[in-house]
């Protein structure tokens, strides 16, 4: 479909874990830059659980999805027409695409990759948002020290294997907690983690993560809040640090 911007828009509300009946594919005229913007092409799309909380009914840390719009995302794209600059046609930039295959931004929210330091795949993982967040999370927020422990939740995840990696690095001990065999031999075989913890399997949590850190948790990076976290509270040395990154097990309600 030339000239056709395609998307995918909020059809409805989902209860529960939304389905390909929540959304509609449409297509609308590609809509041509006007000073200061961009017309991109959209080569990656992000899929990410806070997208759970921008469509449904309860209140949320952002503006939520009205029904019809065009489903919330970041993405990577090329450039094809530019009125911005510093923003030239075949440039790779990231930003707020959306679930769109040819959208218009504001030049100022598309942000330039340099892939001199990495390469579009770099962008996506160690040098993405993800990345930032575990990055910023463990150094500025935990104040994570070597030799410390350091237990990580949704450690396969994006942010989670990055946090992993990071004490990993600083010399820590690094505990994950992920869902499923493959996912923990993935965080100790591929990340270098101590030890993970399948949460799937475990009976009592509390007394798995006491197991896995004899000597308590320094910082506990948290990805998921509810019975997990109070797993690891029941487990926190004195002056240990939580770091509140997200609340998953309370998003998909």
């Amino acid at each position: 479909m030339r000239n056709a911007n395609r998307r995918f828009t909020l059809k409805s509300r989902p209860t529960g874990i939304p389905g390909p009946d929540n959304f509609q594919e449409d297509a609308v005229a590609i809509r041509p830059p006007s000073d200061g913007e961009v017309l991109v092409e959209t080569l990656y799309l992000s899929i990410d659980p806070a997208m759970r909380s921008w469509i449904g009914e309860g209140p949320t840390y952002t503006r939520r999805i009205e029904i019809g719009d065009p489903m919330r995302a970041g993405g990577i794209a090329r450039v094809l027409e530019s009125k911005a600059p510093g923003l030239e046609p075949g440039d790779i930039v990231q930003g707020r695409t959306g679930w769109q295959s040819h959208p218009t931004l504001r030049g100022r929210e598309a942000q330039k990759l340099d892939l001199t330091i990495g390469s579009v795949d770099d962008w996506l993982g160690p040098l993405g948002t993800s990345a930032l967040t575990a990055y910023f999370g463990i150094r500025d927020v935990g104040d994570l020290r070597p030799g410390e422990t350091l237990l990580v939740s949704t450690a396969a995840g994006g942010v989670g294997q990055i946090a992993v990696q990071i004490g990993v690095i600083d010399g820590c001990r690094v505990v994950g907690i992920a869902g499923g065999p493959e996912k923990c031999r993935f965080v100790t075989d591929s990340l270098g983690a101590a030890a993970a913890l399948d949460y799937k399997a475990e009976a009592d949590l509390t007394a798995a993560i006491r197991r896995a850190c004899p000597d308590g948790i320094d910082v506990y990076f948290d990805n998921v809040g509810g019975p997990m976290l109070d797993a690891a509270l029941a487990n926190m040395r004195v002056g240990g640090r939580i770091i509140s990154c997200g609340r998953i097990s309370q998003a998909a309600a």
